[in-house]
């Protein structure tokens, strides 16, 4: 099964109207039905707005036809989890801060090189989390490369037309 199958899959599980459906993800219902009949492919803007709009979708199922879905079965997180949760605010530095003058940047190179080896990165996110976020990215890698793909595809088809080959 293909994105666009895929997509319609979503449209079906939305229970909403072709009308509704395609005002909810701020597109035309031309563009629905060009990717029902099979005519187009959804975009990867149109994929980001479903995942957006349905965020129990998984992003793997619908751009690579792996696992289920719904989120949850296919991860394992209830479905009202966010993919990526929020942190904690940092605080505003306080107004005496702000006041100072900057400080002059005569550091070298080497200087600036030392200080950044000493620093100490914190997760702040569990690993299953940047397992997800990996995933997530190389799911829209690959949507971005078959997106590109098809624009190539398209192109090669104009430059065709262009010359009167076709």
């Amino acid at each position: 099964m293909d994105v666009g199958k895929r997509f319609m899959e979503v449209f079906a599980y939305s229970g909403l109207s072709r009308l509704d459906f395609a005002d909810r993800l701020k597109i035309s219902p031309a563009v629905l039905s060009h990717i029902s009949s099979g005519r187009n492919q959804p975009s990867l803007d149109l994929i980001i707005a479903v995942t957006k709009a349905y965020p129990e979708i998984s992003v793997d199922w619908i751009l690579l036809g792996t696992g289920t879905m719904k989120r949850r079965q296919a991860t394992g997180r209830d479905e009202k989890e966010p993919l990526f949760p929020r942190t904690e605010a940092v605080a505003a530095p306080p107004i005496s801060a702000l006041r100072s003058p900057m400080p002059e940047l005569v550091e070298t190179e080497n200087e600036i090189e030392k200080d950044i080896t000493n620093v100490k990165l914190t997760s702040v996110i569990s690993p299953e989390q940047v397992q997800q976020q990996k995933e997530t990215i190389m799911a829209l890698r690959i949507a971005l490369q078959m997106h590109q793909q098809w624009m190539e595809q398209q192109l090669s088809r104009l430059e065709k037309q262009i010359k009167g080959e076709v």
